[in-house]
């Protein structure tokens, strides 16, 4: 799973590297980690910047279906935080080429999170 976390960020051109891979369970209930460090200190993130996470949030998963020929819970806080992202990009930061530069965050749907 924390090796194809790495590999899809190694095979990004604008992805920050990988710093560290463990599979040793932290307290906080994750059973691993890839840490990626940026090289230089990032306030904004393009829409490119976006999808390359959520690519990289992703290959956990891949990972284990391609070796494994299974899914696992194991993807579940990946799961999370790519959806985060990806609705964000679409209701916070206009990054949709279907619906435009719309912020919905303010408008309360519970489909949208809200």
């Amino acid at each position: 799973h924390e090796i194809g976390h790495a590999l899809v960020a190694a095979k990004q051109s604008n992805s920050a590297p990988v710093t560290k891979i463990t599979i040793v369970p932290r307290t906080s209930g994750a059973l691993g980690y890839t840490m990626q460090v940026e090289e230089d200190e990032r306030h904004l993130i393009s829409k490119d910047d976006a999808m390359n996470r959520i690519t990289t949030l992703t290959g956990g998963r891949a990972a284990e279906e391609l070796v494994f020929n299974m899914a696992t819970t194991g993807a579940a806080n990946d799961i999370e935080q790519a959806t985060k992202l990806a609705r964000a990009m679409v209701t916070r930061y206009g990054m949709s080429e279907q619906f435009g530069m719309v912020a919905f965050e303010s408008v309360v749907n519970p489909y949208l999170g809200g």
